[in-house]
């Protein structure tokens, strides 16, 4: 169900996983679209998984 305008959108945290490779370019797009459509109200939360040998370290962008 889209979120109406009306709602607390303050209200909302998101957190997803930031792999890196190509999975780190999707979570990139992930935080924009949820920027775009719900504006600085949510909080963004990045996890980054360790260890870095395993699971692939994001750049530092």
């Amino acid at each position: 169900m889209p979120i109406s305008m009306a709602a607390d959108a303050s209200r909302l945290a998101f957190v997803f996983v930031c792999h890196g490779g190509e999975l780190e370019i999707k979570a990139l797009l992930l935080a924009a679209s949820l920027r775009d459509a719900l504006g600085d109200a949510p909080e963004l939360v990045a996890a980054v998984p360790r260890p870095a040998q395993v699971w692939g370290a994001p750049s530092a962008a």
